[in-house]
């Protein structure tokens, strides 16, 4: 299932953990392993601010999750 995701466009729900992520809202660039989804964020997701991560890399583009702590907004189409 996460492979026919990519090119969906998705929303962080706003429930439970990393609230920072809550309501961002990113493009399925792949799939890494069951039930899980990479997305890059339309807008960099500022993370764990006071980190030494952060400190160093500044905020992340990119992040992985599971399939579960997103809505999805737009799937694409497949045309082929």
């Amino acid at each position: 299932m996460p492979s026919d995701l990519i090119g969906a466009l998705v929303r962080f729900r706003p429930e439970g953990t990393y609230q920072d992520f809550h309501n961002a809202v990113g493009l399925v660039i792949s799939n890494n392993k069951p039930s899980h989804v990479r997305v890059r964020w339309l807008k960099p997701v500022h993370y764990a601010v006071a980190s030494e991560h952060y400190i160093h890399y500044g905020p992340t583009n990119v992040s992985d999750f599971g399939l579960d702590r997103f809505e999805i907004i737009n799937k694409r189409e497949n045309n082929g």
